[in-house]
């Protein structure tokens, strides 16, 4: 590629498509939005489905291992996804890569939803429509993040990467409703739970592909610049200077090109990223460590707990208030997150955590001795409901959206989709770590134990971030 055309306009009068700001900013909000609102969708509407007596019947009330093991699916489909983005995601792009994870969304869907318009009486569809949907948000949750990081302007990224998880505990929330309002009342309710995530998996593979690739990917790994150029137009309002933006990029190009005498694996271990790539690693890993994932998986059982109410009704509304929690709170780093930084947001969130948690582990322990009963044990139930979704509020304003923003602005282009993949394995891994030892850890410390466990874990993430997160709002993705 000749780099000298750089000296002149890489796109004419003609060529330049004109955005005003709020068309810029809609346009680079596209993927996250859809993006994660199909991701949570498939989050949101297995714990319904198994708990349904109708799907119990229909297959003749599979053992809890099966149950435990198809709950799971997505997971380690999920794990699997985010190794292949690693390497997939420079190779073929960060929207093609994403275009494809999405098809496969698409069949997984319908694999998954098989029960609704056919007869097959097996569990397999099920368990491999999972897995598919499970590789696909693995790679869509590498991937997403990363293009947005790579399209957004710097006084935008945080709102517009906020957007996804924002959409994805939407999603979580519409699922949430459609167990609610179907599963317990309609007999084939479980199958269109199901089902349904076939829709915004659809709106998925539309919005895709209409999207260009990532200028930043066209530069690093296409050595395009006017092909650059002309993406990166579609993403910025007429007052931005594209050809200076470009010029940067392709200055960063150059300077992995003359340095690519190391393996691209060596150089994320060496002494000047080593620092960064902990870190991000880090974060991804605390996102889930905290605990979270009790409050979203365990909530129906938790909050039967606490009030007593045991019913199948009642259990799914219950995971309805964690929605419209998340939901109302998500908004909150969308508006903030670039004003008032990525750091203090964590700090923020996480402290609340601890108090949240230290609460519901007081409260279970007296409703468990002295007051076990009468006035006082009602009270402390509803406060301890109250902290139950203070830990959700907490989580959703800080931890929920800005641990997808941190990794990618910690890391150079070249680096950035390999180091974020393996960031979003160890999340991954560390979401089925926390699930699957909840039961066994309120088994031998109680509940009320588990959470002053967490409580503390998240004393260390507060020590973590504060001692060792550098903040990154309005960085310039070249300096990383």
């Amino acid at each position: 590629m000749n780099w000298s055309q750089l000296e002149a306009p890489l796109l004419t009068k003609s060529e330049f498509r004109s955005h005003g700001a709020f068309g810029a900013l809609l346009r680079s909000s596209v993927a996250p939005i859809v993006c994660g609102f199909a991701l949570g969708a498939g989050y949101g509407n297995i714990g319904g489905v198994m708990s349904s007596d109708n799907f119990k019947n229909y297959y003749n009330h599979p053992s809890d291992p099966v149950v435990e093991l198809l709950g799971a699916v997505l997971q380690a489909g999920c794990i699997v996804g985010s190794i292949l983005a690693g390497f997939l995601s420079d190779r073929l792009g960060r929207r093609n890569g994403a275009f494809n994870a999405a098809l496969l969304l698409l069949l997984g869907t319908l694999i998954a939803g098989m029960p609704l318009y056919t007869d097959v009486k097996s569990l397999a569809p099920i368990f491999v429509g999972r897995a598919f949907i499970g590789v696909a948000n693995g790679f869509l949750s590498c991937t997403i993040p990363t293009y947005v990081c790579e399209v957004a302007s710097a006084t935008h990224r945080g709102a517009v990467n906020s957007t996804f998880q924002f959409f994805i505990v939407l999603g979580i929330l519409i699922s949430y409703l459609l167990n609610w309002a179907l599963v317990p009342s309609v007999e084939i309710g479980w199958k269109l739970s199901l089902a349904w995530q076939a829709v915004p998996a659809f709106g998925l593979v539309i919005a895709l592909s209409f999207l260009p690739e990532s200028p930043r990917w066209l530069i690093l790994f296409g050595n395009d610049p006017v092909a650059a150029a002309t993406a990166l137009h579609q993403f910025r309002c007429k007052e931005d200077d594209v050809q200076e933006e470009i010029r940067g990029i392709v200055a960063e190009s150059q300077s992995v090109q003359r340095q690519a005498t190391t393996s691209t694996w060596r150089e994320v271990c060496s002494e000047d990223h080593r620092r960064n790539v902990l870190v991000a690693m880090m974060i991804g890993m605390m996102q889930n460590g905290n605990g979270i994932d009790i409050m979203t998986v365990y909530a129906p059982s938790i909050f039967s707990d606490l009030s007593g109410d045991e019913s199948e009704e009642r259990k799914l509304w219950n995971t309805v208030l964690v929605g419209i929690t998340f939901v109302l709170l998500t908004p909150v780093a969308v508006m903030y997150v670039d004003r008032f930084g990525r750091k203090f947001l964590l700090l923020i969130g996480t402290a609340g955590m601890i108090l949240s948690m230290l609460t519901l582990s007081v409260c279970g322990h007296l409703m468990k001795g002295s007051y076990s009963h009468g006035m006082a044990h009602a009270v402390l139930g509803n406060v301890s409901v109250a902290a139950l979704l203070a830990v959700c509020a907490f989580f959703s304003f800080s931890w929920g959206p800005v641990a997808w923003i941190v990794p990618s602005e910690l890391l150079p282009s070249h680096l950035r989709a390999r180091v974020v993949s393996f960031t979003t394995v160890l999340n991954w891994m560390t979401d089925y770590t926390v699930i699957s030892t909840w039961l066994s850890l309120s088994s031998a410390v109680g509940e009320a134990g588990g959470f002053m466990v967490y409580s503390i874990v998240n004393v260390i993430i507060f020590m973590f971030v504060l001692a060792f997160l550098k903040e990154t709002k309005g960085t310039n993705l070249e300096q990383a």
